[in-house]
């Protein structure tokens, strides 16, 4: 299947990230580091390693909760266990391939008060790449979109997420 997301943020992170040959170091991947957040795994699980300025998680939850995140592990973030656990499987499977994985997903997470239960829609981009000691290292890039495509999704589902929450 062909790369087919409409967004400019996931285009030049790829386009960065293939230039930079999956270093993440390299100045190829430097003005495109702020949409991303950068995983690696610590004591068999996989924590946050840098959030993004300009990421998806960071205008979500915003500051306080992403730059908290910095050395947690996925099942401590916001969506608890269970959530860490169906995301974690994908990080795993870049982590070993060190390929490129592009999915579109519909769920629902917390917001704001970290109670309250919210529709979001969003393709992630996925990315292995390497850190300075070689150390293997995994970018995410969310953009949230109605632009995605879920075989047997109803439309009205996958724009229930909260309009002004469409990222470019």
């Amino acid at each position: 299947m062909a790369f087919s997301s409409k967004g400019q943020m996931l285009q030049k992170v790829l386009q960065g990230w293939a230039a930079a040959g999956g270093q993440l170091q390299h100045e190829a991947l430097r003005d495109v580091r702020t949409f991303c957040n950068i995983f690696r795994r610590e004591s068999g699980a996989m924590v946050f390693a840098e959030v993004g300025d300009e990421s998806s998680f960071m205008s979500w939850f915003g500051r306080d909760v992403a730059e908290s995140t910095i050395g947690r592990a996925l099942q401590q973030l916001p969506g608890g266990n269970d959530f860490g656990r169906l995301v974690d499987f994908a990080y795993l499977e870049i982590e070993r391939s060190q390929a490129i994985r592009l999915d579109h997903v519909h769920t629902m997470i917390p917001k704001n008060n970290g109670k309250t239960l919210v529709p979001i829609s969003y393709e992630r981009l996925m990315l292995g790449a390497r850190f300075p000691d070689q150390s293997p290292a995994i970018i995410s890039v969310v953009r949230r979109t109605y632009d995605i495509n879920i075989k047997g999704l109803d439309e009205k589902i996958i724009k229930s997420m909260p309009e002004d929450a469409v990222m470019q």
